[in-house]
């Protein structure tokens, strides 16, 4: 069997470099006020909110615990697990 190459002429690895993972980010209410219940998420806590921007389709969600700028830096995942502050939403 031949080695395949690229469109430059080099040799194509048959088994390519793992793609590094970045630093996924993780809530950061855990370092103020520990975990909160097992197995729950950010999503059905009462200090959830969501943001509304000029683009209908933004949403940008925010927890009322942390500091909020209006910017990226404190956009909040629904996802992230729960915090020793969680409130069920009613």
């Amino acid at each position: 069997m031949s080695e395949q190459l690229d469109l430059f002429g080099n040799p194509i690895a048959s088994d390519p470099a793992p793609v590094p993972q970045t630093k996924r980010a993780t809530n950061p209410c855990l370092a103020l006020y520990g975990p909160g219940p097992a197995g729950q998420t950010c999503k059905g806590c009462l200090h959830l909110r969501c943001l509304t921007s000029a683009n209908p389709n933004a949403r940008h969600w925010k927890c009322d615990l942390r500091k909020v700028t209006h910017g990226a830096a404190t956009d909040h995942r629904v996802t992230w697990p729960a915090c020793g502050k969680y409130t069920e939403d009613r």
